[in-house]
């Protein structure tokens, strides 16, 4: 007999004193634990701005719709000041320049500007 209850969130067996351990129950747990820890491993990246005005965008392909993704740019220090771009998002609340997309994300103008050679944008993005 498989446990007598079980979580809410993930269906995980809770057994009580009288219920029979099975060793079934645990492997189908362990299955179920690890499908869930894989959905929340995040993909990470970089891309090269293409737009030699910051006047147009880029979709950065992923393969599925992110729930969140952040864009960053490596600081820049010229004439004495530091300059850098990051940007946040989720499907419910888009950023300024950067929206998800039902394949990857949106990065529009300045996260797409053609920025100093070898300082790509760096992004992560959580399934």
């Amino acid at each position: 007999m498989a446990s007598t209850n079980k979580t809410a969130q993930y269906s995980l067996n809770l057994w009580e004193p009288e219920d029979q351990v099975l060793r079934e129950d645990f492997n189908g747990d362990n299955r179920k634990i690890e499908a869930a820890l894989l959905s929340l491993r995040p993909v990470t990246g970089y891309y090269t701005g293409t737009s030699s005005d910051a006047s147009t965008g880029k979709e950065i392909s992923l393969g599925f719709t992110p729930s969140a993704v952040v864009v960053t740019s490596k600081l820049q220090v010229s004439s004495g000041n530091a300059n850098a771009a990051i940007s946040i998002a989720t499907p419910a609340a888009p950023g300024a320049t950067l929206w998800t997309t039902v394949n990857g994300f949106y990065a529009d103008k300045i996260l797409n500007y053609n920025n100093v050679p070898h300082n790509p944008f760096r992004y992560i993005a959580w399934r």
